[in-house]
C-alpha cells in the first residue's frame, strides 16, 4: 500500500468513526454546556526510581497540589457523592539518557478523566526533561528537581483545567480561544470545539486551515469534519494543493464526509483530472461513499 493510500486510510477511518457518533454527541454536548465539569475522585500516583527521589515529593504532597487547583476552578466541581468522572494524575521523574549518551533528569506528568463526555475522556500530558540553552542539566540539585517535577505538574494541570474549562464555556468564549497564540492551548480548544460541534466555531476553525504549524491546521480539518457544516467545503477545495499528494488525500476524505454539491463537484473534477491515478480512485471512492450516505 502506498503511503498516500496508507494516508487516505487512517484518515477515512477516523471521520467515519467520529460520523457514526454524531448526533448522540452534538446531544451530550449540548447537555453539558455551562455546566461544571464533574469529578466524583482525584486519584495520584508517583513513580519515581530510588535513584531519583526528590524530598517532599510524594503522593501526599502532590495530591494536595492537584486538589489545591482543582479547588481553585470554579468550572470544575470535585463531589465524592457526585456521579463524575474519576481524575488520574500519574507524576514519574526519573533519568534517561539522550541520543548524545548524556544523561538527563526529565518529569512526565498525565492528567486524564474518561468518559467526561459522551464516553469521551479529557486528557492533558507533558514530558519535560531539565535543560538549559537546550542542554541537558549535569548532576541537578535536589531543589533544582523538585521545582522542575512540580513546574511539569503546574502546566499538565494547567493544560486539563483549560480543556475542563471549554467543555463548560458559553460558545462566544469558545471561539475567542481559538484565536489563542499557545500551540497547546490553541490544540485544546480545537479539539474542544470538535468535541461540542460547534457551528459557532466554524470561521474560526476554517481560518486555521492555513496555520502555519502543519498539527493544528489537521486537527482544525478534523474538527471541521465532525461538526459537519457544509461551510467549510469551499474553504477546503482551496486547500487542496495538487503538487501536495498527502493533504489532497486529506481534504478528499474530509470534504467527502461532508458531501453536498459543492463537495460532489469538487471530487468530480479530481476523480477525472488528477494526474496521480491513486489519488483519482481515492476521490471516487469518497463520491461512491457520498452516494451511499445520502442517495439522493
Amino acid at each position: 500500500m502506498s503511503m498516500i493510500a496508507r494516508r487516505a486510510l487512517v484518515v477515512f477511518l477516523a471521520v467515519a468513526g467520529a460520523s457514526g457518533c454524531k448526533r448522540g454527541a452534538k446531544r451530550q454536548a449540548e447537555a453539558i454546556a455551562g455546566q461544571p465539569v464533574k469529578l466524583q475522585a482525584v486519584t495520584v500516583s508517583v513513580r519515581t526510581p530510588p535513584s531519583a527521589r526528590v524530598q517532599g515529593i510524594n503522593q501526599k504532597t502532590a495530591r494536595s497540589r492537584v486538589e489545591k487547583a482543582i479547588g481553585e476552578a470554579p468550572w470544575v466541581s470535585l463531589d465524592s457523592s457526585s456521579k463524575g468522572a474519576t481524575l488520574a494524575v500519574e507524576l514519574a521523574a526519573g533519568l534517561r539518557r539522550t541520543r548524545a549518551e548524556a544523561e538527563e533528569f526529565v518529569a512526565i506528568v498525565t492528567v486524564r478523566a474518561p468518559g467526561v463526555v459522551k464516553g469521551q475522556a479529557l486528557e492533558a500530558s507533558t514530558v519535560a526533561p531539565l535543560r538549559e540553552k537546550g542542554k541537558p542539566v549535569p548532576r541537578p540539585s535536589e531543589a533544582l528537581r523538585r521545582r522542575h517535577i512540580w513546574r511539569t505538574l503546574d502546566h499538565a494541570l494547567a493544560s486539563w483545567l483549560h480543556q475542563a474549562k471549554l467543555v463548560g464555556a458559553d460558545e462566544e468564549a469558545l471561539v475567542a480561544a481559538l484565536g489563542d497564540h499557545d500551540p497547546d492551548r490553541l490544540l485544546s480548544a480545537i479539539e474542544i470545539s470538535a468535541l461540542r460541534k460547534s457551528n459557532a466555531a466554524v470561521p474560526a476553525l476554517i481560518g486555521l486551515l492555513s496555520h502555519k504549524e502543519r498539527r493544528l491546521a489537521d486537527r482544525s480539518i478534523g474538527a471541521l469534519v465532525i461538526i459537519g457544516d457544509r461551510r467549510a467545503v469551499k474553504p477546503l477545495t482551496k486547500l487542496a494543493k495538487f503538487e501536495d499528494s498527502g493533504r489532497v488525500a486529506q481534504v478528499i476524505d474530509a470534504i467527502g464526509s461532508l458531501g453536498g454539491e459543492e463537495a460532489k463537484a469538487f471530487l468530480e473534477f479530481v476523480a477525472d483530472g488528477h494526474r496521480n491515478p491513486t489519488v483519482r480512485d481515492m476521490a471516487r471512492q469518497a463520491l461512491a461513499r457520498m452516494t451511499r450516505a445520502d442517495p439522493t
